[in-house]
Parts: structure tokens; sequence; C-alpha cells
């Protein structure tokens, strides 16, 4: 024990250590020469502890047994924890109290026997090299492991006290003792395992999900090494992994799939196999590994320093969890589709909301002006009727043109394809009234995207800029810019065009430049007031009595559609500069 060697055989003088011994201890007689009856009274301790509902009464009936059943005087459980012998368990006599910490877990015999896992008996600590007794009053002791948990140690202040028989039977006591102590623990870690499988099957996201995947099997397994894994696109990435996982796996980095399918990495091997597979190939083969499949979604590894360490439970608890896990991020796929199927019915509800507007406020007033006029013009014939009844028809038109267009635009874009910016501006450029304006490609960029639509964003921006930026005096046109369907970047309009000091109003200038995510398009007109940028993609808003104020709001629907994001600022030169980010640049 940790507070002196055990020792062992028999006497000096070849006598039974066992002899001899008699007495009652706790109402039980200790006095069996009959090795056989002890055996049946301790798978009679057996059965008692497969009963127990805690690691602590097995403990208890350890001693007890070592007390009543083998006759030992005193003698003790000690677990190891945090490189320390802990007291567990102790028999009334002995000098030691629950809880102390007497010894290091490499400290003499009892620390070789715990790190080999042999069990050992010493005669005499005082003539054993290896003895380092703690307690003057420790004479001999036996030693048996208890697995990787600790030992049990049978003491006495007589030498030569316990033989090979006392240590057969202990060591039968302690295999009944580890048997139990295994399906407490299994019992334990598997109501852990269903309590924090509530708590996953909660988690609403893939990141979530394997965020609470790495703890509950960092904490169930006890394994400092944990890693989530999930499948995307032919890659195994890390989406979870614990700060030792990190360091030991460099990372860890995503692992590409063999071209083949072959399943050259123990991880893609579990995944294509679906079959977990050890491992034992990390750092020098000094931690071993458990990869589990989590179906087609991804692979769970734990790891451990110590080889062998995963048993049959140990499996079963991380096959078990691994399928939890498989559910959970099947789970986050149902609630995804489900939150963005509302998202979609929310945003839809609010066009056909947008549209019942359209169609009681905006049609009303042309069409109330097309039937009054209509009647003034079959009592007064007058071109002037005629005249205001066909702008009212055109004002309609513009208005049912700009909602279908509004409604197409919010459909999300389920198809991309890589285009140019410069092309795609280009095109939009030719369909637009610039009125004198120039187009400048500040730089190109090809990103994915549906042509059709970043087009009709390209051409609202532009009919923006056009319709509302200024064209107020500047002493010169901008050193960049180029003329009016140009497309080639920084090329110069003619020094003369517009004569220094004149007041005469210079032409817009719009530009279209990329970003680290995205692109930009600006103009050098009189901008929109800080106060007014929150409000320009809302449907109906605009600076112009005569606007339906939907060109912008469609722009932020085919952004949205994309996926982008679209913000307002300011140009060098004070005019509008919308940019556009989130976008894939290839």
């Amino acid at each position: 024990m940790g507070n002196g060697e055990s020792g062992g055989g028999k006497q000096p003088d070849g006598s039974d250590a066992d002899a001899g011994r008699s007495s009652e201890q706790g109402g039980v007689e200790t006095d069996d020469p009959v090795p056989g009856r002890k055996i049946r009274r301790l798978h009679e301790v057996a059965t008692a502890m497969q009963t127990a509902a805690s690691v602590e009464e097995i403990y208890e009936l350890t001693v007890d047994a070592a007390v009543d059943i083998l006759g030992f005087d005193w003698c003790a459980v000690e677990i190891a924890t945090e490189g320390r012998f802990e007291v567990a368990a102790v028999s009334e006599e002995a000098p030691l109290e629950v809880g102390v910490q007497p010894i290091t877990t490499d400290h003499g015999v009892t620390g070789e026997v715990y790190m080999n896992g042999e069990s050992e008996i010493i005669g005499d600590v005082r003539n054993h090299a290896r003895a380092e007794p703690t307690i003057e009053a420790f004479r001999s002791g036996l030693t048996v492991p208890i697995g990787d948990r600790g030992v049990f140690q049978g003491i006495s202040s007589e030498p030569y006290f316990f033989d090979e028989d006392d240590l057969e039977l202990a060591e039968l006591l302690i295999t009944h003792t580890t048997a139990a102590l295994d399906r407490v623990e299994e019992t334990q870690r598997l109501n852990k395992l269903n309590r924090a499988t509530r708590q996953l099957m909660t988690a609403e996201t893939h990141e979530a999900v394997a965020r609470e995947g790495r703890d509950i099997a960092s904490a169930v397994l006890n394994a400092a090494l944990t890693v989530v894994f999930y499948h995307d696109e032919g890659l195994l990435v890390p989406m979870a992994a614990t700060a030792t996982a990190s360091e030991v796996l460099e990372g860890p980095t995503p692992i590409e799939g063999p071209d083949d399918g072959s399943g050259e990495s123990p991880r893609w091997a579990a995944m294509a196999q679906g079959e977990t597979v050890r491992d034992a190939t990390v750092d020098d083969d000094r931690w071993e590994l458990l990869n589990v499949p989590l179906g087609e979604q991804g692979v769970l590894c734990v790891g451990s320093r110590v080889q062998g360490a995963f048993g049959g439970g140990d499996v079963v608890l991380a096959e078990t969890l691994a399928a939890n896990i498989e559910a959970a991020f099947t789970r986050a796929d149902r609630e995804q589709r489900r939150r963005e199927q509302a998202r979609q019915l929310q945003r839809q509800n609010e066009r056909l909301d947008r549209f019942a507007s359209i169609v009681s406020h905006d049609l009303r007033n042309p069409l109330h002006i097309a039937s009054t006029r209509a009647a003034l013009a079959r009592e007064e014939p007058d071109g002037e009727h005629v005249e205001a009844i066909q702008n009212a028809l055109d004002r309609m038109e513009t208005i049912i043109d700009d909602t279908l267009s509004l409604a197409r635009q919010g459909k999300t874009v389920e198809e991309t394809e890589p285009v140019a910016l410069s092309k795609v501006a280009a095109r939009s450029w030719d369909q637009v009234d610039t009125a004198g304006a120039s187009l400048e490609i500040v730089s190109d960029a090809t990103v994915q995207a549906d042509a059709d639509r970043l087009q009709n964003v390209f051409e609202n921006l532009f009919r923006n800029a056009v319709k509302h930026g200024s064209t107020s005096p500047r002493s010169h046109a901008p050193e960049d810019a180029v003329e009016r369907g140009s497309t080639s970047p920084r090329s110069h309009v003619p020094e003369d065009a517009v004569e220094h000091g004149s007041t005469e109003p210079s032409p817009l200038s719009v530009r279209i430049g990329t970003l680290p995510e995205g692109f930009y398009v600006e103009d050098t007109g009189s901008g929109i007031p800080a106060g007014e940028r929150e409000q320009v993609f809302n449907l109906g808003y605009s600076s112009d009595p005569d606007g339906t104020g939907f060109g912008l709001a469609i722009v932020g629907e085919i952004v949205e559609s994309h996926g982008w994001t679209i913000t307002v600022a300011e140009s060098n030169e004070g005019g509008a500069r919308f940019e556009i980010t989130g976008v894939d640049t290839a």
C-alpha cells in the first residue's frame, strides 16, 4: 500500500503464514482452513458487488471481504488520481483515512505493481531493497493491481504474514471487484451519454452538433484527443477538435479523399467501410486512435496515449455516440431546410403583401387619371386628354413590368456559372439610356452568378446613377473617365472636353471595380444621404416623385437570392457607391 510495501510468502520457520489466524470480525468467522469455502464466499461477495450502485460501494465490499473472508488485518483500496494514490476505502483498524494521498503513483513497489500490472508480496519491508514504507508499523504486505484504476493492498504489522494462497485469493477478489467496477462505470457512462445526447439533439447547425459531439466524446470516453470530421465535397473537414487534437494532428487539417475510393487514410477507410478503424500511427505510435464512421456525414476520431486503452465497452460507447451524432447532423439538415422554407414562405408572403399594396395603391392613381380623362375626352375631344391617358397607361405598364420583374427576382438562385464582370456590365450599359454618362471598368473579375440576373443588377444600378446622379459643374472631368460605352480601364477623356474653369456640368462617370470578396458600382453624382442609405432597397422608396421605387428593390432581391450582401457608401467624389460582397470569385 502507499503507506508501506507489501511482503509475502511463508514464515521463516516454513509454517503457513495463515495458520493460527482465528477471530471474529464483524460477526464473520475468519478461521477457514478450506480454500474452497473462501472461494465460495468470495463468489457471494461478487454477487453482492454486481448489485452495487456505485464504485464507492464496491470498494467498501472489497475491503470488508478482505478482512472478513481472507483474514487480513489492515487493507485498503487506493486509486490513482493526478499522479498520486488516493485512499478510496480502508479497513477500520488500519492507521489510514479515506481521502488521503500518501504517495505518488511511481513510489516504490506499489508504483511498480500499478505500472506493470503484476501483483507482488513483500515478506519484510525492512529486508526488501525496493520497499519504501511510509508508516513504521507496516512490516509485510500484499499488493494487487486494480487494472489502470489503482491498487489493493493488504498490510500487516507482522513480517511474513502473507503467502501465495493469500495472493491467489486476493487476486480472485480483485477480479470480482474489477468486473463490478466495469459494470458500474459502463452504466454511469451510458447514463452520461444518454443525458448528453438529449442536449446534442437540440443543436440546430452542423457546427453546434460537432461541438457537442466533441465535448461528449472527450468526457464519456476520457479522450483528450477528439475530432469530429465532417464530409464536405470530397474532404473530411475538422469541424470541432479538442486543443490536444489540434496539437497532435497539426491543425488538424482537412483530409482529402482518395480518387479511387480506396480509403487509404484510416478515417476515409472508416467512412468507406462503415466500420470502426483503429489507428496507432500518430506521433511515433504513442497515440491509439479510434476512427468511428458517422454514416456518410463524416468520422468521429478519439485518441489515447495508452495503447489498448479502448476496450470493447469503449468501442460500443463510441459507436453509440457516433450514431447519435449522425442522427443529430441529419436533424440539423432537416431543421435547416425547414427554417429556409419558413424564410422563403415569409418572403413570399411579404412579397404578396407588397404586390397587393402596389395593385391597390400605385396602380389605382394612374388608373383613376386614365378613367377621368377618358370621360372628359368623350365630352371634350382634346389631344391633351388623349396624351394624359397615354401617360397614365405608360405609367401602369411600367409598374406592371417592374412588379413582374420583382416577383421573378425573389426566387433563390439555383444554378450559377462563371461570369466576367466587364462583359455583363458592357451588355447592361448598352440597354440603358446613359444620357452622356461614361462607364469605366477599374478592375475586372470572374464571379459565380446567374448571368441574366446579374445583368439586371447592373442595369438598375446604371439607371439609378443616370437618373439621380448629379451633373454639377466640375473643373474638369475625372482623369480616369472613359467615353460612353467604353469598357477599357483608365481610358481618358480628351483634356479639352471640358475647359478649365468651365461652369458646364461634368459628364457623369460610372465605375466598376473589384473587392476582396466581391465588386462595387459607384458614380460621380450627388450620392445618397447617409440617413437614407438603409431605406433605398425598400420597395416603393424613391426620391423622385415620378419614380416607382422598384429599381433598387429589384437589385436588393437579386443580391439576396444569390446569397450576397449589398451596402451603400460614398464614392471619392461624393457620389453613390454600392458594394456587393460574399461573392464567389474565380
